[in-house]
Formats: structure tokens, C-alpha cells, sequence
């Protein structure tokens, strides 16, 4: 175990019950000043998801990152700071995408926004027709059942165009099977961290078998 995730754990073990909220408020400070409440009234995905999923991978203006269920954008807004050519996220509620957009501009006025651009698109994920240059998707549970898998049939088309390195990071992955079921993906990597008691807070990250940039 690293020096740094034994200071986190410890860390956690100080703050009891009250590390979600610093979680939330390291957020707030690092990656959302100035913004909307980037927090569904429901659940949001927190920032520390996409640093794990992410961990390792050298994002450079080649990449593109899509988040599935994007809310409010507090993913589309960290993603943000990372040197991706493009963010964009799929939702349905029009309220959140209409904060997400305006988050978007707010970070994009500030100069702290890295990535390209940020897109925030209001659609049925089950019918949308996946970037061919999307190389990284982000998905915090956001479908269960037939519409998960009709998504996963989008992605296996954007696959089928461009055959490419995909990888995708499931975040709370209650239908991991159907991702495995498509022979397209290989589980690569499983983190349980900070709490192997809690299922959600489960991070797996798969990659293509035998894709290609």
C-alpha cells in the first residue's frame, strides 16, 4: 500500500462519518469555485470516482471522455482540468443539463478548463449514436437492465465503425456482467478503495480486447 493511500485511509478513520462531506468540500474548492451546486438532488458521483478509474492513463488532446447520466456535470467539470480534446455528457433531465452548460461557461470564463470543450447534450442515451472518437466513457450506475444494455449496443456500434482503444470506468457497476456479456471488454482493474464494505463505491475499469487508436 502507498504512503499516500495509507494517509487517505487515515485520514478517513479521523473524519468518521464526516468524509463524504470533506470529499464534497475539497471538491468545492479545488474544482467548483464560482459554480451552481454541481450535487443532484438524488445522489452525484464524487470527484475521487473518476481520479481512481482514471488512475495510471495518460490523457493527452487525442482523447475524449463521454459520461453517461452526466447530471449537473461535477464529473464533466473535473474531467475538465485534464488535457482531453472534448468532455461531453449524456442527459435526460433538462434542469441539470441546463446548470451543466452553465457550470461549463463559468469554468470555461475562469481559465482554469484544460480540456477543449465541455458539451452537455440532452438526449435518450438508448438511441444516441456514439462519437467514433470517444476513448474514454465514465458511468456512475446511471441505467440497469435493457437500457444499459441497449446502451452498451450503441457503444459496440461506435466500435464496430472505428475499432479503437475504448476504456470504460463503471462506477457502483451492478450490471458489470452485461459489460463482460458483449465479449468486447475485459475487466481490467477492480478498486474497492476507501470502503471494501460499501458496493458503491466500487470503481471497475475495463478496457477493449484487441482495440486499437
Amino acid at each position: 500500500m502507498s504512503s499516500a493511500r495509507r494517509t487517505v485511509l487515515a485520514l478517513k478513520r479521523w473524519l468518521g462519518g464526516g468524509y463524504r462531506s470533506a470529499q464534497r468540500s475539497i471538491a468545492h474548492v479545488v474544482f467548483e469555485r464560482g459554480l451552481q451546486s454541481t450535487e443532484s438532488p438524488d445522489v452525484s458521483s464524487g470527484f475521487l470516482y473518476l481520479a481512481r478509474g482514471l488512475r495510471g492513463s495518460r490523457i493527452d488532446s487525442a482523447d475524449v471522455l463521454l459520461d453517461y447520466g452526466s447530471g449537473r456535470g461535477r464529473v464533466l467539470l473535473r474531467a475538465a482540468h485534464l488535457p482531453f480534446a472534448r468532455v461531453t455528457g449524456v442527459e435526460l433531465d433538462r434542469q441539470d443539463c441546463a446548470m451543466a452548460r452553465a457550470n461549463a461557461e463559468v469554468l470555461a470564463a475562469s481559465g482554469r478548463m484544460r480540456c477543449g470543450e465541455i458539451e452537455v447534450l440532452q438526449v435518450d442515451a438508448t438511441a444516441w449514436t456514439v462519437p467514433d472518437d470517444v476513448t474514454y466513457i465514465y458511468m456512475f450506475n446511471p441505467f440497469r437492465g435493457e437500457i444499459f444494455r441497449a446502451v452498451l449496443a450503441r457503444v459496440i456500434e461506435s466500435l464496430d465503425r472505428r475499432p479503437r482503444a475504448l476504456t470504460l470506468i463503471y462506477a457502483n457497476p451492478t450490471c458489470s456482467g452485461d459489460v463482460i456479456a458483449t465479449g468486447r471488454f475485459e475487466r481490467v482493474r477492480a478498486s474497492r478503495w476507501p470502503r471494501p464494505d460499501k458496493p458503491n463505491q466500487r470503481v471497475e475499469v475495463f478496457k477493449t480486447i484487441g482495440g486499437r487508436r
